[in-house]
């Protein structure tokens, strides 16, 4: 954003680029807990190989769950990677302006 400052660009191009710059950090961070999630869903996962009736049940829906979990990441990663692509377009525009 520092060369569409430069360049002097309307309030409202620098609000747009502010607020996509916004959601590609909230989705980076969205990303990273996802993966952090993730790992902790599979640790609980190597905690429960045990074999009693119960606790077979249990290790198969937190694998399930793990695997839900993980399946989060492309899609947020991939709206992430859009919105960044966004607000990119947004920028050069300012810049092909000045």
């Amino acid at each position: 954003m520092p060369f569409a400052l430069a360049c002097d660009a309307p309030p409202h191009q620098l609000a747009v680029i502010e607020e996509l710059d916004g959601v590609v950090r909230a989705l980076a961070a969205l990303a990273d807990r996802i993966l952090e999630v993730t790992a902790e869903a599979r640790g609980l996962v190597a905690l429960t190989d045990w074999h009693a009736r119960a606790a077979a049940a249990f290790h198969e829906r937190a694998e399930e769950w793990a695997g839900e979990i993980s399946s989060l990441y492309c899609p947020t990663e991939t709206a992430r990677i859009l919105a960044a692509d966004a607000r990119d377009r947004v920028a050069l525009a300012v810049w092909d302006d000045c």
